[in-house]
C-alpha cells in the first residue's frame, strides 16, 4: 500500500525554508513515486511529484573503483549519481568540434574555423571541464576525424557527406599533433586515460580498414600525450561488433608500441550474453590483446541495452506485453537496425549485469555504462519513435522517471563495491553460471543465475548465514546447516555474500518444485530431489518458510539418495 504521511511546516512571512522529508519507514532498494502537496488548512497551494531510486551502499571497505558512465551529451548539473560507487567519466573531444566546429560559418563566411585562430579561442568540450572540477576519474576519447579540408591528408571513399562539407579521410599528422599539442597544454595532469578514436573498426570514414592510418594516429597520440604527461595512459582499439580479427592486425602492425591498454564495447543487443556464447568471445578477445601486450589493461569503455519504455510512470511494461508488440513489428519497440528488439526492464537489467560481469571475469578492469542521460529519450511521445538505448524511462505522458533496469545497474555497482577483481573464478555449472570474487572484508561474492530458467544450486561454506541479494536489491538471509544451504537461482542474477573465505558452487538437490492448492490457505508441495554428491546422501532435508507467515509440515525428513 502507498505510505501516506503528514508535516507541519512554520515559515516566517518573506522567507524560504528547506524542508526534510521524514519518510515513515526506511527506504529500501527499490523505484519511488512521491507526491507533494503544500496546504494551508483545507486550501492546496502547490502540488509536485518527484520520480527516484534508492539503492544502498554496502557497509564494507570499497574495492577498486569499476564503474563508469558515458557523456550521452548530458548537458545538466547535477545529473551524476553521486550515491552510487560510480566514478569515471568518459568522454569524447573531437578535433572536428573544438577547432571548429566544421559546420559553423566562422572563416570569413566559410565553413569551419581558420586553422590560424589560437586555441584560447576554440570550442573545447566544457562537460569535461566540469567533471574534472568535479573530482571524477577521467577517460577522454580524443577522435582525429577531419571535418574541413585543411586538416584531412586524402580522402576515404566512404565519407560522410553535409552541405557544409566532407566528414572523414586520414588527417593531416602534423596539423593533428598541433592539436594533441594543445590538448597536452590544457589537460596534463589532469585526465588519467585517453582513448585512440571511437568504434573505428565500424566506420568507413575514419581509419578503419586502413589498419596503418590507425597506428599512425595513435603513435602521434601516444608521442604527443604521454610525452607531456607520462602517468597518463593511451588506450586504443575501441572495438565494436566483430573486431577481434581488426584488433589483431593493428596490435601486430605496430600499433601496440604506442598503446598502454585495450578498450572495446560489448553490445549484445537484441541478444542476452548467454544467447551469443559471451565468454568464449571475451577470452578470445583477452587472449589476442595478452598475445601482443601481455600485461596491458583492460577497460570496456561503452556498453548499453534497448529496454522498453513505459505507459505509467509507476509500472514496468509486462514481458508477455513487450514480446505481443515484438512479434507485431511495432516500431516504439523493434528498432530498424541492429539493435532489434527491446527488453522488457527485467530482461533488460539481466543482460546489462551479466554483460559486465563476463567481462570482469575475463580480464577487465573497468565498465562504463551508455545511456545515463536523465533526458533522454529526447522524444516525449515515445510509442511513435524507434527505441534507443537509455538506462532511464519515459512514459506515455512524458514524465521520466528512473526503471527497474536503472535499479539492476545501481544495485550491480553497490554490490560489487567491495569486490576484487583479481583471482575471480568463473561458474560455469549445468545450467548456472556467473562467477566468484574475493571481498576486501576477507569474504566472498557470487554472481550467478540461470539463462535457462530456474535452477537449484548448492552451497558449501563454513559461515552460519548467506546473505542473498536480488538483482534489484532486496536482501534475505538463508541459513547454513552441516556446511550445505540450497537456493533456487532464476535468470535474473543475484548476488551471495559471505563473511568467509569459503564459498563452494554446485548443481542443487532440487530438479522440480510442484505446488497444488487443497483450498484458500493450504496446499500440497511435491519436490523431487537429485544428489548431486558422487556419494550417497544419507541425511535430512529440511524445509522452512521464507516469506510471510506459513508453516510447512512436515519440516523435516530424513533421506537417503544414490
Amino acid at each position: 500500500d502507498p505510505w501516506q504521511w503528514q508535516q507541519s511546516v512554520t515559515i516566517p512571512a518573506g522567507q524560504s525554508k528547506l524542508v526534510t522529508l521524514a519518510f515513515p519507514q526506511a527506504l529500501g532498494s527499490d523505484v519511488y513515486h512521491l507526491q507533494m502537496k503544500v496546504k494551508i488548512g483545507d486550501h492546496v497551494l502547490a502540488t509536485d511529484t518527484r520520480h527516484f531510486m534508492h539503492a544502498p551502499r554496502r557497509d564494507e571497505k570499497a574495492g577498486p573503483r569499476k564503474f563508469g558512465l558515458h557523456d550521452c551529451n548530458v548537458r545538466a548539473f547535477g545529473f551524476w549519481p553521486e550515491a552510487l560507487p560510480i566514478d569515471m567519466a568518459h568522454h569524447y573531444l573531437r578535433w572536428g568540434y573544438v577547432q571548429g566546429p566544421g559546420w559553423v560559418k566562422d572563416w570569413d563566411g566559410q565553413y569551419g574555423l581558420d586553422p590560424k585562430v589560437p586555441a584560447e579561442q576554440w570550442y573545447w568540450n566544457d562537460r569535461i571541464d566540469w567533471a574534472i572540477d568535479q573530482g571524477r576519474e577521467m577517460f577522454v576519447c580524443v577522435q582525429s576525424t577531419p571535418f574541413s579540408d585543411w586538416a584531412r591528408a586524402h580522402p576515404y571513399k566512404h565519407m560522410r557527406q553535409y552541405p557544409w562539407g566532407n566528414v572523414g579521410g586520414h588527417p593531416k599528422i602534423d596539423r593533428y599533433r598541433n592539436f594533441l599539442k594543445e590538448v597536452a597544454k590544457r589537460y596534463t595532469g589532469k585526465v588519467e586515460y585517453w582513448e585512440v578514436e571511437n568504434e573505428p573498426n565500424a566506420g568507413g570514414h575514419i581509419p578503419a580498414d586502413k589498419t596503418d592510418d590507425y597506428v599512425e594516429v595513435c603513435k602521434a597520440v601516444y608521442e604527443e600525450l604521454k610525452g607531456a604527461d607520462p602517468n597518463t595512459q593511451i588506450f586504443g582499439i575501441s572495438g565494436t561488433s566483430k573486431f577481434q580479427p581488426w584488433m589483431d592486425k593493428v596490435l601486430g602492425h605496430g600499433g601496440s608500441q604506442y598503446l598502454d591498454g585495450v578498450s572495446w564495447h560489448t553490445y549484445t543487443s537484441p541478444s542476452t550474453p548467454d544467447e551469443i556464447g559471451f565468454p568464449k568471445i571475451i577470452k578470445e578477445s583477452v587472449d589476442i590483446v595478452k598475445k601482443h601486450m601481455p600485461n596491458a589493461p583492460i577497460f570496456n569503455s561503452e556498453t548499453g541495452v534497448v529496454v522498453a519504455m513505459r505507459y505509467d510512470v509507476d509500472q514496468a511494461i509486462p514481458q508477455q506485453v513487450i514480446q505481443q508488440k515484438v512479434r507485431e513489428n511495432d516500431k516504439a519497440f523493434v528498432a530498424n537496425s541492429w539493435m532489434g528488439a527491446t527488453f522488457d526492464e527485467w530482461h533488460g537489467g539481466a543482460s546489462m549485469v551479466t554483460n559486465a560481469v563476463y567481462n570482469f571475469l575475463g580480464g577487465v578492469e573497468k565498465y562504463v555504462f551508455f545511456g545515463w542521460n536523465p533526458n533522454w529519450p529526447t522524444k516525449r511521445e515515445w510509442e511513435k519513435h524507434a527505441p534507443f538505448f537509455s538506462l532511464f524511462s519515459v512514459a506515455a505522458d512524458g514524465t521520466r522517471t528512473p526503471s527497474l533496469m536503472t535499479l539492476s545497474v545501481a544495485t550491480l555497482t553497490t554490490q560489487m563495491q567491495s569486490a576484487l577483481l583479481e583471482n575471480s573464478e568463473q561458474v560455469n555449472l549445468p545450467g548456472v553460471r556467473g562467477g566468484l570474487f574475493d571481498k576486501t572484508n576477507g569474504g566472498k561474492l557470487a554472481i550467478i543465475w540461470a539463462p535457462s530458467g530456474e535452477e537449484s544450486v548448492l552451497f558449501k561454506t563454513d559461515a552460519a548465514q548467506l546473505e542473498i541479494v536480488d538483482m534489484l536489491g532486496q536482501t534475505r538471509m538463508l541459513n547454513v546447516s552441516h556446511g550445505i544451504a540450497v537456493c533456487d537461482v532464476t535468470e535474473l542474477p543475484m548476488y551471495v555474500h559471505v563473511k568467509s573465505k569459503q564459498l563452494e558452487i554446485q548443481n542443487g538437490p532440487i530438479e522440480n518444485v510442484v505446488v497444488k492448492a487443497n483450498g484458500p490457505a493450504s496446499g500440497e508441495c511435491e519436490i523431487t530431489l537429485r544428489n548431486p554428491m558422487p556419494y550417497m546422501f544419507d541425511g535430512s532435508f529440511s524445509v522452512s518458510w521464507q516469506r510471510g507467515q506459513g508453516s510447512v509440515e512436515p519440516a523435516m525428513q530424513r533421506l537417503q539418495l544414490d
